[in-house]
């Protein structure tokens, strides 16, 4: 959920070319965890929901909005795990 500054701020900072696609919800018309971000960010991977992973920190917006559009969803919860543990969570199929 960020608005259209968030373009510039990555480019500002060099980060920009890191990503294939930006799915922004000011851009959408809809942020998290209405559907229909994960919609379009799908749409943008091309590849279909269940080969899509979403990780974020808010179980309602992130993993409620994520699983609502199939998409497999991982919490992110703060020291308890990092991000080789998501990593290995999403390769195994954990949740």
């Amino acid at each position: 959920n960020f608005d259209r500054r968030l373009r510039s701020i990555l480019e500002g900072h060099g980060l920009a070319s890191w990503f294939d696609a930006m799915i922004i919800s000011s851009e959408v018309g809809a942020s998290k965890p209405d559907r229909l971000i994960f919609d379009a960010a799908v749409r943008a991977a091309g590849v279909s929901a269940s080969a899509c992973a979403h990780v974020g920190d808010d179980e309602h917006c992130d993993l409620d909005g994520a699983r609502a559009a199939g998409v497999r969803a991982h919490l992110v919860r703060r020291p308890e795990n990092d991000l080789l543990v998501l990593a290995q969570n999403i390769i195994s199929g954990a949740e």
